[in-house]
């Protein structure tokens, strides 16, 4: 009983149901994915893919900072 609390409260901390928590993560496993394999390819080849992952990188950080956001405007309204 104790694992559906946690679950339960970390979907609610993010503001997000089962479904909206299930797309963000397997966008973020995508994209992440992504950067492994563009990070081998110009590990072996580095005039390949030279800013590919940091671009990535920085722009899942964005995305981080947009949801923080949103989350402590959330909070702060209720």
């Amino acid at each position: 009983m104790g694992n559906v609390k946690f679950y339960n409260r970390h979907l609610k901390e993010n503001g997000m149901g089962y479904f909206q928590h299930l797309w963000f993560a397997l966008m973020l496993a995508r994209k992440t994915f992504g950067c492994a394999i563009a990070s081998l390819i110009h590990a072996l080849l580095p005039f390949f893919l030279v800013d590919h992952t940091s671009k990535t990188i920085n722009k899942l950080n964005e995305i981080f900072i947009e949801r923080k956001r949103k989350q402590d405007n959330y909070s702060t309204a209720i």
